[in-house]
């Protein structure tokens, strides 16, 4: 990712870095939303108890549980991006890669409440799990490029917070590259 001697950028090394900052991408968007996911339906039976006798409301069980799911995020992503960070060598902000981090495994943890609000059964919410990240794969522009996706389905990656991602760590990692490498009069 780092530019040469002369100023270009080697292709091998520039592939191998993306590659790896797009698995560890994945890996905060998967690590963090599979256990949020398996946990909802196993939890809705106490939760329904517990809400019939009147323990406590809908707001305030979703709000604890949101501030729950915030920390663990934030400590599952501080510990990824402590191994990560260094091994793979990213060269922007340590603060920066993780604020895209977390947002990321946040919009994920979010998509995987939602699907596991929707079913009772754990084994079904493990049956949803490609409904979850298979169009963040497809559409983040890593497999496929964007440009080769159907026109009619093209807009379907603004809902995919991985492909929000993906740009940003883009640019938070490779943006001065590009203005190094950019013609001259060329604004990023």
């Amino acid at each position: 990712g780092k530019p040469d001697e002369d100023g270009g950028v080697d292709p091998a090394r520039f592939n191998s870095h993306f590659g790896a900052m797009i698995m560890i991408l994945m890996m905060s968007m998967f690590g963090t939303a599979m256990p949020t996911l398996l946990s909802f339906p196993e939890e809705r039976p106490v939760f329904l108890r517990e809400y019939s006798t009147n323990h406590y409301g809908t707001i305030s069980y979703f709000v604890s549980r949101l501030a729950m799911e915030a920390l663990v995020t934030f400590f599952q992503i501080l510990v990824l991006l402590l191994i990560g960070y260094n091994m793979v060598g990213l060269q922007s902000g340590f603060f920066r890669f993780f604020a895209i981090e977390y947002g990321l495994a946040m919009s994920s943890t979010a998509v995987a409440v939602l699907l596991g609000c929707a079913v009772e059964d754990p084994k079904m919410a493990t049956e949803f799990l490609p409904l979850l990240f298979v169009p963040q794969l497809l559409f983040a522009g890593f497999f496929v490029r964007t440009d080769l996706i159907p026109k009619a389905l093209q807009w379907a990656q603004y809902l995919c917070s991985l492909t929000y991602g993906v740009r940003l760590a883009l640019l938070a990692e490779f943006g001065e590259c590009a203005k190094k490498a950019s013609p001259v009069g060329f604004e990023m």
